[in-house]
């Protein structure tokens, strides 16, 4: 029993490092990797309870593969990583919360500083394969950016394959007009995954003030040639949703959902992925990286969705990115 319950915790730390083709394996593989601490600490408690058995062997190497991911983050950015946040979290500071329609059907969060408010506002676009997501996901960013004074807009948009392509554009270019009714009249823009990719044509058909992409794709006649992990998502169905069909059928639709294809100069632009990403691969990202103003900070050992956890080792890396990101735009206090 005790070397059964050693395999098994071997077998989920070793997604930290790999992905094993079966079902549920990604997730695993997140949560070991981003939480890879408490599940080292679970390990050693269990350690303890083996005593000296041979057993113990196992579970300790379980431990110690869990926590090579928060090793790594260390080491690559050793002040930027507190050990302490990623059992206590990143604090936050006071905001307030109002949900609003910005057009028939379609809602956005909007965060309110609790101090006063930056000059630009923070449009935050969900990821989810351009099929499901909400504007709910990862709202540990967006309280953190409220709390330090940025008006934060997160917004749902319509979901394929009910909508197809540009109809997702059209509702992050409506509820940025929303907001400008609001008094809101620059912009930054916060994507992941597929919300990574309409943040980036958003932003550079309207030239904002500048894009914080995570693991985005940006070519996406290159992503239908090259799918994820199947296990996980059929990327290739998810594009055909998505656009209407295949590059061959329909090219020009696929090379304007591109962002590759937005001409210079871009925004200012940060590019945050993982070199584990198994469906958004750290190629599409490497392809923007010598463009101008476009600055791509990879994560060795993370995966993709890594900020899920947003005080993890690479939620807590990739929002002192954003962070410096945002200082170095010259954001400020509305006069």
């Amino acid at each position: 029993m005790r070397y059964a319950v050693g395999g098994i915790l071997l077998w989920l730390a070793s997604q930290s490092l790999f992905t094993w083709p079966v079902p549920l394996a990604w997730e695993i593989g997140i949560g070991v990797t981003e939480w890879g601490h408490w599940f080292a600490l679970a390990c050693l408690l269990i350690a303890l309870l083996f005593g000296k058995r041979k057993a113990t062997v196992l579970v300790l190497l379980a431990a110690l593969i869990a926590l090579l991911p928060t090793v790594r983050a260390k080491l690559q950015s050793p002040e930027q990583l507190s050990l302490v946040q990623l059992f206590t979290g990143v604090p936050t500071g006071k905001f307030e919360l109002e949900t609003l329609e910005y057009a028939p059907g379609l809602k956005l969060d909007l965060y309110h500083p609790g101090d006063e408010p930056k000059d630009v506002c923070i449009i935050n676009v969900h990821g989810g394969a351009w099929a499901r997501g909400t504007r709910s996901e990862f709202a540990g960013l967006n309280a953190y950016l409220a709390g330090k004074g940025y008006p934060v807009a997160s917004l749902d948009y319509r979901l394929a394959p009910g909508a197809k392509f540009p109809a997702q554009l059209e509702d992050l270019k409506a509820a940025r007009q929303f907001l400008l009714g609001k008094g809101m009249n620059s912009f930054i823009w916060v994507g992941r995954s597929a919300g990574g990719q309409l943040a980036a044509l958003a932003c550079y058909s309207c030239r904002d003030r500048g894009l914080i992409n995570f693991y985005g794709p940006c070519d996406m006649v290159w992503s239908y040639d090259h799918p994820g992990n199947k296990v996980v998502l059929d990327t290739s169905a998810a594009l055909r949703d998505f656009l209407g069909g295949t590059p061959d059928q329909i090219p020009m639709v696929y090379r304007q959902a591109s962002p590759i294809d937005s001409p210079d100069p871009l925004p200012p632009t940060l590019i945050l992925h993982g070199g584990r990403d198994d469906l958004v691969f750290l190629e599409q990202s490497q392809m923007m990286k010598d463009r101008p103003g476009v600055r791509l900070v990879a994560y060795p050992w993370a995966n993709h969705g890594f900020d899920v956890n947003f005080s993890g080792p690479s939620g807590q890396l990739s929002t002192h990115e954003v962070d410096a990101f945002l200082r170095q735009r010259g954001v400020g206090s509305r006069e």
